[in-house]
């Protein structure tokens, strides 16, 4: 197992997911610090420790394993950029209050709760694709993510 750049692995990854990207999970070791995040692939692991989930350049180290599914956590779900079109992506948030009618903290929380449970629930029904700067009548949405 040779060590790469995280860059290196995340480009090296993302070459695979676009030749096939079906069957991809992506799992976040929620104890570790740095966050440590599995991407993976049939019997294939990519490995990373990443100063930061939330920055599109993150910082760190990685490798590629192979992986045997008995070593896997069960019932990982598909990941992958998924499409949505406008029309569904309104209906996400259909019958929800607006802002300007919330008017609590709490009603806020419990609205925002149930887009995410929407959303979650419209990305499982899409299959995942790669995403296509030519499809400018959808929204790219990237996940489910597993933490565990």
């Amino acid at each position: 197992m040779k060590r790469k750049r995280a860059k290196k692995i995340l480009e090296e990854s993302y070459r695979e997911y676009r030749e096939n990207p079906r069957g991809w999970s992506f799992w976040v070791s929620p104890e570790a610090d740095p966050p440590e995040v599995y991407l993976i692939h049939g019997d294939t692991a990519y490995f990373l420790k990443v100063d930061s989930l939330f920055t599109p350049n993150p910082i760190g180290v990685g490798a590629k394993f192979d992986v045997e599914e008995s070593q896997l956590p069960e019932n990982l779900p598909e990941y992958g950029f998924r499409q949505i079109s406008r029309k569904e992506l309104r209906g996400l948030f259909e019958d929800l209050p607006s802002l300007s009618e919330i008017e609590s903290r709490r009603e806020f929380e419990e609205t925002a709760k149930e887009v995410g449970r929407r959303t979650e629930k419209k990305l499982k029904e899409k299959e995942p694709t790669v995403p296509s700067q030519e499809k400018r009548e959808t929204a790219t949405f990237l996940g489910p993510h597993h933490r565990g």
